[in-house]
């Protein structure tokens, strides 16, 4: 077990490699400077936060339909570790100590998984999609309907 995890750190399989590729162009997609001009997203630590949150379940979408059972998993389990990886790397560059760390990841968890849960759950409903995307992205600011619906479809044309 141990081997396998310290062989695994030197020589990561196809799967993290790709995860970690993936996540890397979830987070420059993020940065397009789209979301927050045009798209009228708030550009704060909250707004990037959720536009990443955004792509990732954008790029699960896309790994859902398009490989086998197996790699499926894995791949989407690599690319959700690699998002946690970055995120408690993050917090720790801004001088969040260890005794706050845990707080802080339960935080980011449960605003994880309830965006990707809202999201799966009003993907093929586009009145329902843009209701969420309003909800999350915007946070307390209330988007114009242009902006909403920029952004709404940038999600439904997202690349494949």
């Amino acid at each position: 077990m141990i081997l396998a995890k310290i062989a695994d750190f030197f020589s990561p399989s196809e799967e993290k490699k790709q995860a970690a590729e993936l996540y890397l162009a979830c987070v420059e997609r993020s940065r397009n400077s789209f979301f927050y001009e045009q798209g009228g997203v708030p550009d704060t630590l909250d707004g990037r936060f959720d536009v990443i949150v955004l792509h990732i379940f954008l790029e699960l979408q896309k790994i859902r339909q398009n490989k086998d059972k197996h790699q499926k998993t894995s791949l989407e389990r690599a690319l959700v570790e690699n998002f946690f990886a970055d995120m408690d790397r993050n917090l720790r560059e801004i001088g969040i100590s260890d005794t706050g760390m845990t707080y802080r990841m339960k935080d980011i968890a449960s605003a994880f998984y309830g965006r990707l849960h809202a999201y799966s759950e009003s993907f093929a409903d586009k009145n329902a999609l843009k209701e969420v995307l309003k909800r999350n992205l915007y946070g307390s600011n209330t988007p114009d309907d242009a902006q909403l619906l920029a952004v709404l479809e940038k999600v439904i044309t997202y690349p494949s």
